[in-house]
């Protein structure tokens, strides 16, 4: 199916649709960690992760609706054999 651009704003609410995180490597993201002080947040929770010892939970807080940002390190981090 070609490209159709929206015509109105309930089409582009429709093809971008704002509820739905976006996968670990959607096209769609914008990288905006340069305006959230420079650092990638999956990288950070990713590496975090990672530096825990086996056998005990890691816990991170992540507020203000960040289900793409958290999708981004569960894709690094399940490349990388986790689960």
């Amino acid at each position: 199916m070609p490209f159709q651009p929206a015509r109105n704003v309930d089409e582009t609410y429709a093809a971008v649709n704002p509820d739905t995180p976006l996968e670990p490597d959607d096209p769609r993201y914008v990288e905006l960690s340069q305006v959230r002080g420079g650092e990638h947040i999956a990288s950070i929770i990713a590496s975090c992760i990672r530096r825990t010892p086996a056998l005990v939970y890691h816990k991170q807080l992540v507020t203000g609706g960040k289900s793409t940002e958290l999708k981004r390190p569960q894709g690094q981090l399940e490349r990388d054999g986790y689960f």
